[in-house]
């Protein structure tokens, strides 16, 4: 494993962690999309140009709107789930963007539903793929190469 895949998978553990209270296990490969996802995007500009997103399945980022809203998976709205999303991603963003040369800024996060297929407009520098209880989360790093 690469030394930045390493970071940015650190990363996403420490944040999903820290944040849920949920251990992240990495995958081996990035699995194909599958089903029904919430996309998080957080762009970065300066010395830097580029983006990460979060791919996550519904169904886990109802899980984790459920564990901050304190309601059941089922009861969480979508814009508490989207909500969520946006708050991971940016935290995310966030500390991947301290691994990059200053100055650089972060933009607010988007988040979409139903977009597993849409590509990064960037050419991917990192991907990796998580897994949470048995639900894969994907970290994509997208931008000029490091």
């Amino acid at each position: 494993m690469q030394s930045l895949e390493r970071e940015v998978v650190s990363i996403a553990q420490g944040v999903w962690s820290m944040i849920l209270g949920l251990e992240l296990r990495p995958l081996a490969s990035v699995p194909a999309a599958n089903g029904p996802a919430v996309v998080g995007r957080v762009g970065i500009s300066g010395a830097w140009e580029g983006q990460v997103t979060l791919r996550c399945p519904a169904a886990m980022a109802a899980r984790a709107a459920s564990i901050l809203f304190g309601v059941t998976p089922n009861a969480a709205a979508p814009d508490q789930t989207r909500d969520v999303v946006g708050e991971l991603t940016n935290v995310l963003g966030g500390n991947i963007k301290a691994l990059l040369p200053e100055p650089c800024r972060l933009s607010l996060p988007a988040v979409d539903e139903e977009q597993a297929a849409r590509a990064p407009t960037r050419a991917v520098v990192v991907e990796v793929a998580l897994s949470c209880e048995g639900q894969p989360v994907v970290v994509t790093v997208a931008g000029a190469a490091t």
